[in-house]
């Protein structure tokens, strides 16, 4: 889950980097099933997307759009396509549009609307001063300390 990940609200550039992509992401997601339902006109008013919100750091991987090569092959292969031996006397492959394009609903249909405008930020504050602030100090000396390589 992405939430394990702690944004800093520092000028750290990793922390702003990280949040940078997660919301870029999360539009282009947006823009997905905006299309979709503006398309095919199965949320015209918008209630069902603003009812289905879930937050940036809360997503799960059943909210996302993702799709890999082997997973469009074997949809291909089982439920879109079929070797027609006849026409033309070739193994010509004609693809059934309508069940890839049934698929492709039926998957984003059900794909929520990504808050990208809430991010939560971890502010630390010396926490660990106190009666753990010992710990990191143990750590570092039991656990032998290397400088990592410019390259890593």
């Amino acid at each position: 889950m992405i939430a394990v990940v702690l944004l800093s609200a520092s000028n750290d550039a990793t922390s702003i980097l990280l949040a940078a992509c997660l919301k870029t992401i999360g539009k282009l997601q947006n823009e997905v099933v905006n299309y979709f339902h503006n398309t095919f006109g199965t949320d015209l008013s918008g209630s069902r997307r603003q009812e289905h919100i879930v937050s940036v750091q809360s997503i799960r991987s059943e909210h996302l759009f993702e799709i890999n090569a082997e997973e469009i092959s074997q949809q291909l292969v089982t439920n879109s396509f079929m070797i027609n031996y006849e026409y033309g006397k070739s193994r010509d492959i004609i693809y059934d549009y309508d069940e890839i394009e049934l698929v492709l609903r039926n998957k984003i249909s059900h794909f929520p609307m990504i808050d990208t405008e809430k991010l939560q930020y971890l502010n630390y504050q010396f926490e660990l001063y106190g009666e753990n602030s010992s710990l990191i100090t143990d750590v570092r000396a039991r656990v032998k300390q290397d400088p990592l390589e410019a390259t890593e």
